[in-house]
């Protein structure tokens, strides 16, 4: 199955997206569109999992794989926070009381485009 891509030109940053797919297809397409073999360490009960891929090996992640085994919006929801606090703490942004709403409309602006894309 064909993951959905988003660009955030915020971040440069390549957001993939496998929501309600198998483990073993998102192996696959891992490799597909990554171009090179991921092991995954998913665990029997895990229900999703925030990748970072530096294809580059320069200066952290080009690229933020989500990934949830069912299409619920809540474990989505949960592994777009992680991508959040990934984005703005290679950003150097903490989260705190000044910072906290960055993180929430990031996360919000996230989810959004997700669920138009895969209308």
């Amino acid at each position: 199955m064909k993951p959905m891509h988003i660009y955030d030109e915020l971040f440069r940053m390549n957001f993939y997206i496998s929501y309600g797919v198998p483990a073993a297809d998102l192996q696959k397409a891992v490799k597909t569109y990554i171009g090179k073999e991921w092991e995954a360490d998913i665990k029997i009960n895990e229900q999703g999992k925030c990748m970072f891929f530096d294809l580059n090996k320069t200066k952290g992640a080009e690229v933020i794989w989500l990934w949830t085994k069912d299409r619920k919006p809540w474990i989505l929801c949960h592994e777009i926070i992680h991508a959040c606090f990934y984005c703005f703490g290679e950003n150097r942004v903490k989260l705190d009381n000044n910072s906290q709403e960055l993180y929430a409309y990031y996360a919000e602006m996230l989810m959004r485009k997700i669920l138009k894309e895969r209308r």
